[in-house]
């Protein structure tokens, strides 16, 4: 799946209810129909369709019950689409916690109006993500589980090292006047090459390539009030790949990176460094689960200075963060992969 900038649409946002008619006649509902773009979460109340920028997403309400609508991104071509609706329904029918998938009358599970393509999703009830130990280490047990479940064998692969200098790429063409950005993504794609290396040395291209989430992230899970994952959301991104890469990109995202409120943005602060004892629980949550090779955790540093570094080109491509901040967040990156180095070096004992 390859990496691409995101086009212009003007009305990218708000569903307009020409929509809702589509909708009953694609799939069949032939009772009252409505969209509802007020996602209520305990004290928060958030607009779904400023919550990301990603896709179009929109909370329905039909013959008595809710559903979920979302546009799939412009950058998931068929083949990335059909993997990620296998997956889940392999997941579904293995009792494994996603939201159930719509077909249309035709038995279609994407529904396409005029260019876009549409999934119909049960509504999974649930709160965001709070930052509570018990939901980061049940979020890391779950990932356990996702991976440990079968999954398809063939479909869209992906390297996280090759995803991260593609950012980078993509990064330096967004700030083309940007010199001192310019520079930064010249270092940032020499010091992956550099990790990529360091990574096949240790065995990196041997690992073996299974379906991995490739965005699991807190805006990606629904939580229980006990902190308990009642769903989990959004394989846009998913593809075949080592499964370290989801873990350390899980790590971050719970651990280090902050979003601004109510949305997918990540706020403009730089990420925090590796807070070592919550990347700790997690591990050990997901090892409760599924433990990890020998040469997964040898890998574990370099697959998270990766992540880190794609996070921190996206984050420019989007405009979360100044330009001016690229080497910062290069010195964070490197940080990360130091830190993960050195926790897993403290922990070699403990391998199973």
């Amino acid at each position: 799946m390859g990496i691409l900038k995101k086009p212009y649409q003007p009305e990218y946002f708000n569903f307009d209810e020409s929509l809702l008619a589509q909708l009953a006649h694609g799939y069949g509902i032939a009772q009252s129909l409505r969209l509802c773009p007020i996602l209520l979460d305990g004290d928060y109340c958030t607009l779904v369709d400023v919550r990301s920028a990603t896709s179009k997403k929109m909370i329905l309400e039909a013959d008595g019950r809710w559903l979920f609508l979302k546009q799939v991104p412009w950058y998931c071509d068929d083949e990335t689409v059909e993997f990620a609706l296998a997956w889940q329904n392999a997941l579904s029918a293995a009792s494994f916690r996603v939201p159930g998938i719509l077909r249309t009358a035709e038995s279609a599970q994407v529904l396409r109006s005029g260019g876009a393509r549409l999934i119909l999703f049960e509504y999974v009830q649930g709160s965001r993500y709070q930052a509570r130990p018990e939901e980061y280490r049940a979020a890391a047990a779950t990932l356990a589980t996702l991976h440990s479940l079968p999954g398809p064998d063939e479909g869209p692969r992906s390297d996280a090292f090759q995803d991260a200098v593609e950012h980078a790429r993509l990064a330096r063409k967004s700030f083309p006047d940007a010199s001192a950005l310019v520079e930064v993504m010249d270092e940032v794609e020499e010091v992956l090459r550099s990790w990529e290396m360091q990574a096949a040395q240790l065995g990196w291209e041997e690992l073996p390539r299974r379906a991995v989430h490739g965005d699991y992230s807190p805006w990606n899970l629904v939580f229980s009030e006990m902190g308990e994952v009642t769903a989990v959301l959004d394989f846009d991104n998913a593809h075949l790949g080592p499964v370290i890469r989801d873990v350390m990109e899980a790590v971050l995202t719970f651990s280090c990176v902050h979003y601004a409120r109510d949305s997918t943005t990540f706020a403009a602060d730089i990420p925090d460094p590796l807070p070592r004892v919550r990347a700790q629980e997690m591990l050990a949550s997901y090892e409760s689960v599924r433990s990890l090779s020998t040469r997964e955790r040898e890998c574990a540093a370099f697959a998270a200075g990766a992540v880190a570094l794609e996070i921190a080109c996206l984050g420019l491509i989007r405009g979360d963060y100044e330009p001016g901040s690229a080497g910062r967040l290069l010195a964070w990156a490197k940080g990360i992969q130091e830190d993960v180095q050195h926790l897993f070096s403290r922990t070699a004992g403990s391998t199973r």
